[in-house]
């Protein structure tokens, strides 16, 4: 269990799963599966837990409430939980999900030649970071995801203008849980695909002018449009599903456009899941996807935990990029 965590290898991971995350749905039926569970034991006595679950149906923080109640009704079966499940489906209403499936968002081809690294931003070194990337009139004071966020965009802008033939970095695509922003605030224990993805881009000229707190203004500016009445105009007769749907056929044919996304699992109550042997020691991701980061909290909740997945090409010179360098361990141990 020890190889299996230090060398971070999501090749190794994948074999730990009770499906693949990129199967093709062809049909929805009353056999789909939504969620599986694969209880992985090792020789040394160690034990993984890997869950599958289908994004159509939940998103990260519902994976999480549901594990986190899970384990606690492992533990105790009279535990009472308060609102395991709320009805949301006023504000987001059923949806035919029969096309929707992580394979439409996935060339196979590029599949294969995707990398995806651990690059680990302990919590003194986040908060320096947060001290650079505030230093400017865009954003003074950035939260943790944005001061990371910041510095791994400023590099893949490096890294896209060198090996994509003058095209580089000029969106980015950021998972927004809804729930805290809606008025009333949605409870935590909600569960459902309660998200958005809020979109910050630049024109390409504009590129080699931003910096580190320019760009942290771009992501903040993008992230704060997400208030109560923007979700519910946006969302009214399933309009975001619709959105997800365009975005997918801009994806499949080709957009000019170079997108790198975020998605942020921090706070999320994963290593909270007792099971009755104790917390879990390391939450990991198991998902490739082409210029995505998926971010983690660090076991003492100050730095953050980022799993890259690049290009080969790309990921040579993302892990030489100074700043990269200068913030982040790139083989963290435990």
């Amino acid at each position: 269990m020890s190889m299996v965590i230090e060398q971070a290898d999501i090749n190794e991971h994948q074999q730990l799963l009770p499906c693949s995350p990129y199967a093709k749905i062809s049909k929805l039926s009353t056999d789909q599966v939504t969620l599986a569970v694969q209880v992985n034991y090792f020789n040394c006595g160690g034990m993984a837990i890997s869950i599958c679950i289908w994004h159509a149906v939940a998103d990260g923080s519902a994976l999480a409430t549901f594990v986190k109640s899970w384990a606690a009704i492992t533990r105790d079966p009279n535990n009472v939980l308060d609102e395991v499940i709320y009805d949301c489906t006023t504000l987001f209403p059923p949806q035919d999900l029969s096309s929707f499936s992580l394979h439409n968002f996935v060339k196979e081809e590029v599949l294969s030649e995707i990398v995806t690294k651990r690059f680990l931003f302990d919590g003194s070194k986040v908060a320096a970071l947060r001290d650079e990337v505030g230093n400017g009139p865009s954003l003074v004071r950035p939260t943790r995801f944005i001061a990371v966020s910041s510095l791994i965009l400023s590099a893949m802008m490096t890294v896209t203008r060198e090996n994509e033939a003058g095209h580089q970095i000029s969106a980015a695509a950021i998972a927004v849980d809804l729930r805290r922003r809606l008025k009333p605030p949605v409870p935590e224990q909600s569960i459902g695909n309660i998200f958005q993805v809020a979109i910050a881009n630049w024109p390409e000229i504009e590129s080699s002018a931003l910096n580190y707190n320019s760009l942290a203004g771009k992501l903040d500016e993008s992230i704060r449009k997400m208030n109560d009445e923007y979700i519910r105009k946006f969302h009214a007769g399933g309009g975001y599903f619709n959105f997800i749907k365009r975005a997918r056929e801009e994806v499949m044919k080709g957009s000019n456009m170079v997108v790198f996304s975020f998605s942020s699992w921090c706070k999320f109550p994963f290593y909270e899941a007792d099971f009755g042997w104790g917390k879990p020691i390391r939450l990991s991701p198991a998902l490739q996807l082409n210029r995505v980061a998926i971010f983690l909290d660090t076991a003492d909740g100050e730095g953050i935990e980022a799993w890259i997945s690049l290009s080969k090409e790309d990921m040579v010179m993302f892990e030489q990029h100074p700043g990269i360098f200068t913030y982040a361990s790139f083989s963290p141990s435990i």
